[in-house]
C-alpha cells in the first residue's frame, strides 16, 4: 500500500488538487461484481465517463472548449466489517487541462449536482448491465456464473455482502431495501438513491502532497485503473 501510494504521488498525479469520489454500488451488483470483471470493467467505463464529463462541462462553464481531465480508480473489495462490498475510490484531479497544458480549477459540485451525478450512474450503469446479459429487470440472470458453477462460493459471498447468513440464496434485493437505516438522502456532497451512494467531499490540496499519499495509501489493498477523459 504505501509503495503503490508513493508512486501515485512521485509519478502519476501532477500538482493540481484531487477530488475523492466514493461510489458504492446496491447488493445485487456487488455480488456481480465479486466475480464477473468484465461487468466490473464495464461499469467502471460508464462511471468514468459521467464523471470525465462533469468536469468537462465545469472547463466548458470557464470559456475552455477542448479540455481534459483525469482520475485514478482504486477498486476496494470489502467494507470496514470486511464484509465482501465492491466499490470504487476515483481519485480526480479536480478541474481541467487546457489545450496548452494549463490547469485550471473546477468549481466544486453541489448537492443538487451531486444528486443528479448518482441518479445519472444508477440510470447508466443498470442500462449497460441489461446490454450485456448480466442482469434481468435489476435482478441477477438465472444463468449467474457463479451459482451455477460454484453454488457454495455464491452463496459465501452472498452472506459476506448481507453480513449474515444467506440460507443458500443469492443476493436478490435492491440496494439496502429492508433496513429501514438506510432511507434515500442528499447533502454535505453526498447523496443515495436505491442503493447507489456517490460521496465527494474529501479535497486534496495541490501543495498536500502528504494528505495525497496518505489518501492513496489509505485506499489501498485495491485494484488500480488509470483513466483519462
Amino acid at each position: 500500500m504505501s509503495d503503490a501510494a508513493a508512486h501515485l504521488v512521485d509519478n502519476v498525479f501532477p500538482i493540481v488538487p484531487v477530488r475523492q469520489w466514493v461510489l458504492r454500488f446496491p447488493y445485487n451488483l456487488r455480488y456481480l461484481f465479486s466475480y464477473n470483471k468484465k461487468a466490473l470493467t464495464k461499469a467502471l467505463e460508464v462511471v468514468m465517463r459521467v464523471i470525465n464529463r462533469f468536469y468537462i462541462n465545469r472547463g466548458k462553464l470557464r470559456g475552455e472548449t477542448k479540455n481534459r481531465t483525469g482520475s485514478v480508480t482504486l477498486i476496494q473489495r470489502f467494507g470496514g466489517s470486511l464484509n465482501l462490498n465492491v466499490h470504487f475510490h476515483i481519485l480526480s484531479i479536480d478541474g481541467v487541462f487546457d489545450e496548452e497544458g494549463m490547469f485550471k480549477d473546477a468549481l466544486a459540485p453541489s448537492n443538487d449536482e451531486i444528486v443528479s451525478l448518482v441518479s445519472k450512474i444508477k440510470q447508466r450503469v443498470f442500462r449497460a448491465m441489461e446490454r450485456g446479459g448480466w442482469i434481468d429487470h435489476y435482478q441477477v440472470n438465472e444463468e449467474d456464473e457463479l451459482g451455477l458453477e460454484y453454488p457454495g462460493l455464491a452463496e459465501s459471498y452472498s452472506s459476506s455482502i448481507l453480513r449474515k447468513n444467506n440460507q443458500g440464496k443469492r443476493v436478490e434485493c435492491l440496494g439496502k431495501r429492508g433496513e429501514s437505516r438506510w432511507v434515500p438522502f442528499a447533502g454535505d456532497l453526498c447523496s443515495y438513491v436505491d442503493g447507489f451512494s456517490l460521496h465527494a467531499k474529501v479535497r486534496i490540496n495541490a501543495i498536500d502532497r502528504k494528505g495525497l499519499e496518505h489518501l492513496c495509501r489509505s485506499s489501498g489493498n485495491c485494484e488500480s485503473s488509470l483513466e483519462n477523459g
